[in-house]
């Protein structure tokens, strides 16, 4: 994703390396105004060569959703490299 197409303003949902409980946490929690638990309905959780991928399907993903203040733009571009 190019920076030009960021869009800052909705929140973040992460089933993987930046839940609140993962090593890529500390990369974001600086700009994390609040975090809540959230589940994906009618998804399903698939690993691809070790990287967690979302499909559509019976089931759910739970997840965290967290909403950024401040410099939310360098959160999502920290969150790209890792995550494009």
């Amino acid at each position: 994703m190019v920076d030009s197409e960021l869009d800052t303003g909705v929140p973040f949902f992460s089933y993987g390396l930046f839940k609140k409980d993962e090593i890529c946490y500390p990369l974001i929690s600086d700009f994390v105004s609040s975090t809540e638990d959230a589940v994906i309905s009618n998804a399903q959780l698939y690993l691809r060569d070790g990287i967690p991928l979302i499909s559509t399907g019976m089931g759910s993903i739970e997840g965290d959703l967290f909403r950024f203040e401040g410099d939310a733009y360098n959160a999502y571009r920290k969150i790209n490299k890792l995550e494009p």
